[in-house]
């Protein structure tokens, strides 16, 4: 009270001196200090402002101004009035402290460090000063060593607890900004010796510890900030991510998981989380979840790289391969120089030798500028291997040149070296170069240029061993391949160069035994089939060296250790099987066949024709014999220089009909390489038994196009035309009509068939080409020998050719052709046609308020008139029709369109048909059927249109788009189909489809599937193989076993085989015998394997099972579509 009481009457005193004397700065100074003191900031400031204008030198009135000027807000005005301060006491430390806090707060760094400095000259040791100066200069590598310097003094004040924790934090803040790591960690150890229970202090402590890489240090804080409950999702992040690098799996998951019930959506969480469960070794059931949760990160972000390339990782080691693909693509298309993504992808289509694909990616990342050596290496490695497998030594070559260059001495890279030299015949190159790589993994000590180096070392002595055989250093070979055997007894590529150097050592006995040691191992080794077909070619074992050849062209090849060149030197050395068995025609064939897949044969054979006319086959045999990648004997070589001639002899059979082509000056050797006499003749007066190379096929299986109750004729010769007095082309079995319509019951897989007319159709024996070429004709134009008319003596002047046959279809009987083989509905069984097909008795429900035998009404809105359509784009074309994208009064539609320019060319068969599918169309209505709109049966204008799907085909998203589909979608489509197949199963009597697969699945936008038959449209892609592949058929990959078999009845069990096909392809899974070219190999697998299409164990375990049951060949065993769509709807995806 008494100081309110002084503190007043000053007021009051001072108030009243300057009223009294208004000019007096003092009595103003002091009233504004009073007026300041109790409050009145506003008045205090008159005041001040008052005294400073009266006494412009008073440091007090400017003192008073600048502190009332601060409390207004008024900072810039303070600042001046403390500088006048300044002006007139320099020294003053109160004032200096002050303007220097509010340069401070101006942001005025400079002019507050200054002041600071200055303060600290009038009062050293100042602790506000230099802590105030550790901070403004901690910043920055320059500055840094300075703050450090002011905290330090600043601490020698003896601070304070709180203040020394502050200060060391901030002591250790200025030692990380100058990159003093460890000291920054000493700073802070010291400041938790006192406050162990500091969050803060330990977080920064992490940070720190992690710039050291310290994990031991590291992992403390982390531990000690969950004691404390002070851990973030970012920090329960890097501490998962730091117990994974230490194996701690478990653990590591459990934080990542309490990030996500702390921030369900945190994609980073998520992404660690996957990875953890990625990382363990061994595991699938990890790898399982991984791909589940880099999915859910898709759902959130359909374009995050590391997802999409951590699900690619997961499909990739499942060996879900497909779907790996294409989510290495689409990884590209985010990133497109993302080099994990371009090297596997490279990487897997190397193993599944897809090689122009693989180049096409690896060549992107070696062509990369800022490629890392470890990937670039690895791409060069694996383009020198692709290039090889296709038996393309140039270029494989220069990129293990290029190899070397930026992995000097690399072992691997020497190693594909030396096999391109070994390839090229260059052995003693190839053995220097394997030596010196051997040096290299002996004395390597680079870890990552030795990766396999054992197993390489096996690879090395093996091809050491191959060039030694081939120079004929027996001695030194088997030394080599013992080496090998000793490190690796199971090497089956040295068990089979031990059996190639017996056998070349004419130990055919002992030969056998290391090929069959070998096939024991790997049972459909292409390399160890052919040699061990080789040994029973030597031995004469003629039908079964054929058995091993035809298996070992059943085999993949393209790959360092077996390249394409193997099945060349399989159908070569199974064309002279066939000369042994006197199979001329076989022969040719194999020999037309080698050459698209054995480099060095083609090349031989390129000049043989004029080698051949010019009588000069003692060269072409020294040729033959010199092929590196080729054993044949002198005999051997001569048999193929005939077959040549034989093969040459077709080829001017066909085209030419006299001799003119041919100097008659040159003569042709016999068989024992000496020069004949000129002959009167040509070559092309041979046998007419040769026929045409473009006329030769493999074999094929007429595919049952009809109805179920549909028979071939007894007398079709499906398995070549008979020949009396010698073998059947397929048998080796004299043969008349009764054999060929035997053989017409069961496909032989070895042989080709004469064709008639370009569709490459069965000649039957009423067909003009069969009556031409009547048995006693034949046999008077080929003789008794295959060679002899040809290369030993003159043949007499060629009969004038026969007038061109008109093309025909496949046909067979001597009746009028059946209509072209179309994908349509059909209500009777004699007409044989892909289709969905009815019995004949067939009556449909009440509730479908149809009759398929009633004739065809559209009613008036079905009816279409051209003007109401617009033709847009070509979906798909055939050679008979097309299907376009177009509108119908303006909504979107599918418009499948007859080729028919005018009525007079369309038989009343082909409008027949047309009709019939539009009443199937019409009168099958279901939401999982492609609905039916309209039709024109008006000539020229014949179409059907239907609604059209904006999704495109199911074969087109899973194998062209190749997009990822999430799990609900997958079993979206699978349901779908599956309701689909259901329904056409559930009418009386059955619906069959007979031509179901993935090209025949429509979608839309929200991957609706729809159940479609685009007949019209011959899709060139895997799913579908040619007419002249597969005969009168649909598509082999999804065909039944049943359907092979001409006895075999067409039930709905068909499509339940097909459907079982397509679900593997809806969850992943590849095409049904995706590793099969072509019908003949499809055929193998089916009635020879007994093998099913191919089911990944990635495949969800319910699917699997269902699947499983689709696949059974016992045709009673199999399920029922309806049972399949019922067991999809129970499983849990």
């Amino acid at each position: 009270m008494k100081d309110a009481e002084s503190v007043l009457k000053a007021k009051q005193f001072y108030e009243q001196v300057c009223k009294m004397n208004p000019s007096c700065a003092e009595g103003h100074a002091r009233l504004a200090e009073i007026l300041l003191k109790s409050g009145h900031t506003s008045e205090a400031h008159k005041m001040a402002a008052k005294a400073a204008k009266l006494a412009p030198t008073d440091a007090s009135a400017y003192q008073t101004l600048g502190q009332s000027l601060v409390k207004l807000g008024r900072i810039d005005e303070a600042v001046k009035a403390f500088e006048q301060v300044l002006h007139f006491t320099p020294n003053d430390s109160d004032t200096l402290r002050t303007l220097a806090n509010l340069y401070r707060k101006l942001g005025k760094d400079q002019e507050a460090v200054g002041a600071f400095k200055h303060l600290l000259e009038i009062v050293p040791g100042d602790y506000e000063s230099n802590v105030a100066l550790g901070n403004l200069t901690s910043q920055g590598k320059k500055t840094g060593a300075g703050a450090i310097e002011y905290f330090k003094a600043a601490l020698q004040n003896r601070p304070n607890a709180k203040e020394a924790r502050d200060l060391y934090l901030q002591l250790a803040g200025a030692q990380a900004s100058a990159q003093l790591w460890r000291e920054a960690g000493d700073s802070l150890e010291i400041a938790l010796r006192s406050s162990p229970d500091d969050a803060e202090l330990w977080s920064e402590l992490l940070r720190v510890a992690s710039q050291l890489g310290d994990s031991k240090t590291q992992m403390q804080c982390h531990r000690r900030l969950v004691q404390l409950n002070a851990m973030t999702v970012s920090k329960r992040c890097a501490f998962g991510e730091l117990l994974d690098n230490e194996g701690q799996f478990r653990e590591a998951r459990e934080q990542f998981e309490c990030g996500l019930r702390e921030s369900p959506n945190d994609v980073t969480c998520m992404l660690k989380l996957a990875n953890s469960y990625r990382q363990e070794p061994g595991n699938e059931s990890a790898l399982e979840e991984a791909s589940k949760i880099f999915e859910q990160v898709l759902a959130l972000h359909p374009v995050n790289t590391e997802a999409l390339e951590g699900a690619a990782y997961c499909h990739r080691k499942s060996n879900n391969f497909e779907l790996a693909i294409q989510l290495y693509q689409s990884c590209l298309k985010v990133s497109p120089t993302n080099e994990s993504s371009l090297y596997y992808l490279g990487d897997i289509l190397y193993r599944q030798h897809r090689h122009a694909e693989c180049q096409h990616y690896l060549a992107r990342l070696v062509g990369e500028e800022k490629c890392s050596p470890d990937y670039k290496t690895g791409a060069l490695y694996l383009l020198a291997k692709s290039h090889v497998s296709l038996d393309e030594y140039e270029q494989a070559e220069q990129y293990a040149l290029n190899g070397l260059e930026l992995k000097p001495r690399h072992p691997h890279f020497l190693f594909i070296l030396a096999l391109v030299k070994n390839r090229v015949a260059e052995f003693d190159s190839s053995i220097t170069i394997l030596q010196s790589a051997l040096e290299c993994c002996e004395s390597s000590d680079d870890s990552r240029a030795a990766v396999g180096s054992e197993q390489l070392r096996v690879e090395i002595h093996d091809w050491l061993a191959q060039a030694y055989e081939r120079k004929k250093d027996y001695k030194q070979a088997m030394a080599q391949v013992d080496l090998a055997l000793s490190r690796d007894p199971q090497h089956v590529s040295s068990l089979i160069t031990k059996g190639t150097i017996h056998t070349s050592m004419k130990q055919l006995e002992q030969a056998e035994i290391f090929l069959k040691q070998a096939l024991s191992i790997e049972k459909n080794h292409a390399m160890a089939l052919v040699r061990l077909g080789y040994c029973r070619l030597l031995n004469s074992g003629y039908p079964k060296a054929t058995q091993l050849f035809q298996r070992a062209l059943q085999q993949r090849c393209g790959t360092v250790a077996l390249p394409r060149s193997v099945k060349g030197a399989a159908r070569i050395y199974m064309a002279l099987a066939h000369v042994g068995q006197k199979d001329v025609d076989n022969a040719i064939f194999q020999i037309q066949e080698a050459r698209k897949s054995h480099r060095s044969f083609e090349k031989v054979c390129a000049n043989a024709r004029q080698t051949i006319v010019n009588g000069e086959c003692d060269g072409l045999v020294n040729r033959l014999m010199s092929m590196s990648d080729l054993d044949i004997n002198t005999a051997q070589a001569w048999q193929l220089v005939q077959i040549l001639a034989k093969e040459l002899e077709g080829n001017r059979g066909s085209t030419d009909t006299s001799s003119t082509d041919a100097p008659s000056s040159n003569s042709v050797p016999s068989s024992g390489g000496t020069r004949l006499p000129p002959s009167s003749g040509t070559l092309s007066q041979a046998s007419s038994l040769v026929p045409p190379p473009n006329n030769l096929a493999p074999p094929t299986v007429a595919y049952l196009g009809g109805s179920s109750s549909a028979k071939p004729s007894p007398s079709v010769a499906l398995r070549g035309s008979p020949r009396p007095g010698g073998r059947s082309q397929l048998s080796g079995n004299a043969a008349g009509a009764e054999g060929s319509a035997r053989g017409a019951q069961s496909p032989n897989l070895r042989s080709p068939r004469r064709l008639s007319g370009d569709r490459g159709e069965l000649a039957g024996p009423g067909s003009p080409r069969a009556a031409e070429r009547s048995p006693s004709k034949r046999g008077a134009e080929r003789g008794t020998s295959m060679f002899g008319n040809v290369l030993a003596s003159p043949s007499p002047a060629p009969a004038p050719a026969p007038a061109p046959e008109p093309q025909r279809r496949w046909t067979s009987t001597a009746k009028e052709d059946p209509p072209a083989a179309r994908r349509v509905w059909t209500a009777e069984p004699e007409a044989p046609r892909r289709a969905w097909t009815e019995k004949r008795d067939y009556t449909p429900k009440r509730d479908q308020g149809a009759d398929f035998q009633k004739p065809l009404r559209l009613e008036l809105h079905e009816q279409i008139r051209q003007e109401d359509l617009s033709q847009g784009e070509c979906l798909g074309t055939g050679g008979f029709g097309a299907v376009y994208r177009g509108t119908f009064k303006g909504a979107e539609v599918a418009i499948k369109k007859l080729f028919c320019e005018d009525a007079a060319n369309l038989s009343p068969l082909q409008l027949e048909e047309l009709e019939k599918e539009v009443g199937a169309l019409k009168n099958l209505q279901h939401p999982r059927l492609v609905s039916f709109i309209g039709a024109s049966l008006v000539p020229p204008n014949l179409c059907i249109v239907t609604e059209f799907m904006s999704g495109g085909s199911l074969h087109h998203l899973l194998h062209k788009a190749k997009t990822a589909l999430s799990t609900s979608q997958q079993a979206k489509i699978a349901l779908h189909v599956s309701e689909g197949v259901a329904y056409l199963h559930s009418l009386t009597p059955p619906v069959v489809h007979r031509d179901l697969k993935s090209l025949n699945i429509v979608l839309d936008k929200q991957y609706n599937a729809k159940l479609c038959d685009f007949g019209l449209t011959q899709s060139m892609d895997k799913t579908h193989i040619s007419l002249k592949e597969g005969g009168n058929g649909g598509s082999p990959r999804y065909m039944a076993p049943e359907l092979y078999d001409p006895k075999g009845k067409i039930t709905d069990k068909v499509d339940v085989w097909a459907l079982g096909c397509i679900l593997v392809e809806v969850f992943g899974g590849p095409l049904p015998y995706d590793d099969c070219g072509n019908v003949q190999q499809i055929l193998a697998k089916v009635l020879i394997e007994k093998a099913c299409p191919h089911i990944p164990y990635h495949l969800h375990r319910g699917v699997s099972k269902i699947v499983e049951e689709c696949f059974h060949f016992e045709i009673a065993k199999r399920i029922s579509a309806q049972e399949t769509y019922s067991r999809l709807r129970s499983v849990r995806f």
